[in-house]
């Protein structure tokens, strides 16, 4: 009995309710109520930011289409197997990639020289681009790290063909020196004022806006010869 006369005294106020604090006088029972308020409070701005936070069904529905087009199409190796974007691991299946990008749309859907009919649509076209305008060119941004981001271990620095050390990227280590052939913006860095892009943050590191970058042309073929161009001359090598 003496216990729970000490715990009526001195009751535990974050356990406490409106209908426990009445019988503990009127100051607790305010202040108990005005704490509620607060919390229920709270809770609807939580709620409301939940439910207007929830993304439309339109972009849903193009998202998960881009996704579906983009990351999840699966494309086919040179090795004869089927890989995804998440599945890329080497500089050979970036440009595997990209050539399918590239095979998946035809020049009248991808690079649109006018716009097109529901006749001359038909079943096989990709509705997700048709149904909306391109209103800037592709672009291919690449970051490079220097060629002294990791220490070599004194064995092999003996050896002249195993000087070259990339490690992790990041702002230190990042390279801006041109390379290739050293023209134009692809072969040049440009600062994130020129390219206009913020900082990326990615699974493994976070990029910022500036890099050696290319606008796409506006056409197919002059797409793919740009690709050969690039690859020829390896624009994406182990410092990539």
């Amino acid at each position: 009995l003496d216990y729970y006369e000490e715990i009526r005294k001195k009751p535990i106020k974050m356990l406490m309710t409106r209908e426990i604090a009445q019988h503990f006088g009127r100051e607790i029972y305010l202040k108990t109520t005005v704490k509620e308020i607060l919390i229920y409070a709270s809770f609807l701005i939580v709620l409301c930011l939940v439910v207007l936070e929830v993304p439309s069904f339109d972009v849903y529905m193009f998202t998960s289409s881009m996704a579906n087009i983009f990351v999840y199409n699966g494309f086919h190796s040179r090795l004869e197997v089927d890989l995804q974007y998440k599945d890329i691991n080497t500089i050979e299946h970036v440009w595997e990639y990209l050539d399918h990008i590239i095979d998946i749309f035809e020049e009248d859907s991808f690079f649109p020289k006018a716009k097109l009919t529901d006749e001359d649509r038909d079943e096989t076209t990709l509705t997700e681009i048709h149904e909306n305008n391109l209103i800037g060119l592709p672009r291919l941004r690449s970051v490079r790290v220097k060629n002294s981001s990791c220490e070599i271990v004194r064995e092999m620095k003996t050896q002249s063909n195993n000087t070259a050390c990339f490690g992790y990227f990041s702002s230190t280590q990042e390279d801006t020196v041109a390379f290739g052939k050293k023209l134009g913006t692809v072969w040049n860095y440009s600062s994130p004022d020129v390219t206009g892009l913020h900082t990326v943050f990615g699974t493994v590191g976070t990029y910022g806006g500036g890099g050696f970058y290319v606008d796409c042309p506006k056409s197919g073929r002059k797409f793919k010869t740009l690709l050969v161009v690039l690859k020829r001359h390896k624009w994406i090598d182990r410092a990539t």
